[in-house]
């Protein structure tokens, strides 16, 4: 192992020596790299069943949509496309569903004095 390390020292290639501090960071780098897949949006327990659904039917065309001006976008972003033929007004592209994050009301006559019709 010396004799390689003497050698590509020899070639310019400089041998580094981590403090136990940078040891520690990389350990807690690879370790968040490696659990972060854990809150996966499609793993179990992340989200229902029906929220799943919900989200899997979003295209990054419908969030930008959602968070621009822009009103005609391509179907697939990821896609080369030409304007405007492979456009589409943002109204024809699917919009997230929310009601499977609506929880149940379980409101009595106690709480019917902060009940709003709109």
């Amino acid at each position: 192992m010396q004799s390689s390390a003497t050698a590509g020292q020899e070639h310019g290639v400089h041998v580094v020596h981590w403090g136990q501090e940078w040891q520690e960071h990389g350990a807690r780098l690879f370790r968040n790299l490696r659990d972060g897949d854990r809150f996966w949006w499609e793993n179990p327990g992340v989200f229902t069943l029906q929220q799943r659904r919900a989200l899997s039917i979003i295209s990054l065309s419908r969030v930008i949509c959602d968070n621009t001006r822009i009103r005609m976008v391509p179907r697939d972003v990821f896609k080369v496309n030409s304007y405007p033929w492979d456009f589409v007004n943002c109204s024809k592209i699917d919009s997230l569903d929310l009601s499977s994050w609506k929880e149940e009301s379980h409101s009595g006559p106690e709480d019917a004095k902060f009940s709003r019709s709109f």
